[in-house]
Parts: structure tokens; C-alpha cells; sequence
């Protein structure tokens, strides 16, 4: 039975947190990171034109408010799940 990965994209502005997410979530053999970002505006092209399960989005980024940058994902896609960190 083959079952199709969880796909996560991570939206932070500091390296260091995500790449501490990326080392917790590697281990989970259901878990696949599609990406990794420092900048709002390049994750939301990013989910606009790729697929994603869930985001762990940063709610203070330089370049955008994550919790109005959440509810913009979730206009345009319903299905994603944001998580803030």
C-alpha cells in the first residue's frame, strides 16, 4: 500500500528556525518539505503555482503580515492548512 507523502512548505524569516523545523520533520517518514522560505510574497507564488499540504508560516515577516498572508493562501486554495510559528 503506498501512501502519498504530506507536503509542507516552511515560510520563516529566520534560517535558524527553519532549518530546525526541517531537522524535526525529516524524521517523519510521511513528512516531504516541498520548499523553504524567508519572504511571504515568494512562498504565496510559490503555493500559487505548486502543491503543498501544509505551511508553517511565521506570523512576522518583513515583508508581510503571516496571519493576513494566511487567510490570502486560504482564499485561493481551501484545502491548505496554515500553522503558525
Amino acid at each position: 500500500m503506498k501512501t502519498d507523502l504530506i507536503k509542507i512548505v516552511i515560510v520563516d524569516d529566520h534560517p535558524i528556525v527553519i532549518e530546525g523545523l526541517k531537522m524535526m520533520l525529516k524524521s517523519e517518514p510521511l513528512f516531504s518539505i516541498s520548499q523553504s522560505f524567508t519572504s511571504g510574497i515568494e512562498a504565496v507564488n510559490f503555493i500559487n503555482s505548486d502543491e503543498a499540504d501544509i505551511v508553517f508560516l511565521d506570523i512576522a515577516l518583513p515583508d508581510s503580515n503571516g496571519i493576513n498572508l494566511c487567510k490570502e493562501i486560504k482564499k485561493k486554495i481551501t484545502q491548505y492548512l496554515c500553522y503558525y510559528v
